[in-house]
């Protein structure tokens, strides 16, 4: 089985395990993919698209309108903050299958601190199956 994850370059390298905000607002680009070719992942719902969403595990401190997604840095400013960002109906594995985007976190509280309870996911569920 394919590891699916978010990475910090396009290579697929180097998997994100946290985001490091130490700004009031700060913007990343990452890349959802799969090293392994060959698998791609698809939506749990038949004929349904993917899409990248923004969870808040609690109540309190940043909300999930703390975060915009765009597929380019110039579509950060037309997004609408808390909004999923479709992928597509599947996802291919290996480097070239990647799906690259850009998350902007706001410090909307004004604490000088992003919360960590803020998480990307893959929704509305997802499975791996090959490619055929």
């Amino acid at each position: 089985m394919a590891t699916w994850a978010f990475y910090q370059e396009a290579a697929l390298t180097n998997a994100y395990s946290a985001l490091s905000c130490t700004a009031t607002t700060s913007t990343f680009k990452i890349w959802l993919g799969s090293t392994t070719t060959g698998r791609k992942l698809v939506s749990t719902t038949s004929g349904g698209n993917l899409s990248i969403a923004v969870a808040d595990s609690t109540t309190g401190g940043h909300a999930t309108t703390a975060v915009k997604l765009a597929t380019t840095t110039g579509g950060i400013a037309g997004a609408v903050a808390g909004a999923a960002l479709t992928i597509g109906s599947y996802l291919n594995g290996g480097t070239s299958g990647a799906f690259s985007f850009v998350a902007q976190f706001v410090d909307v509280v004004g604490d000088g601190v992003f919360d960590s309870t803020i998480s990307l996911w893959v929704s509305p569920g997802s499975k791996e199956q090959a490619v055929t």
